[in-house]
């Protein structure tokens, strides 16, 4: 509202204080009163003006438009401790319910891994045997 005294020192501003005491004398409380009326007309009048010409929504428009055409840097984002936070919210949430926890499947039995069929382990050549040379 009133940025423009955020320029001013100290200084400057008793000065203006002591220009406003000599020119307006005992009737300083009065005057500033009638300013403050005055200020509040005329933001009511701009107020009034915006609404009528609706220029608040063009400005709005245009600012939407400068906002969208400005390349923004893409968010970093953690997925491996977003993800592990995430489990860490289920596995709570599940602990909350009462929900049994899911183990993992059991080992095949030893047997069974024994008649399975294992690959080859000798390496295979892709290449063709050279033919015998004559010399």
């Amino acid at each position: 509202m009133f940025a423009f005294l955020e320029n001013l020192s100290l200084t400057e501003i008793g000065i203006v204080i002591v220009v406003a005491v000599m020119v307006f004398g005992g009737k300083l409380p009065e005057a500033a009163g009638q300013a403050a009326a005055q200020l509040q007309k005329l933001r009511r009048s701009l107020t009034d003006l915006k609404r009528e010409t609706g220029i608040d929504k063009e400005l709005a428009e245009m600012r939407r438009n400068v906002e969208q055409a400005i390349p923004r840097m893409p968010r970093i984002v953690d997925v491996p401790g977003t993800i592990e936070r995430r489990l860490e919210a289920v596995a709570r949430e599940a602990d909350a319910a009462g929900a049994k926890t899911v183990e993992e499947p059991p080992a095949p039995p030893a047997a069974e891994a024994e008649s399975a069929p294992q690959p080859d382990p000798s390496p295979t050549s892709t290449a063709p045997e050279a033919a015998p040379t004559r010399h």
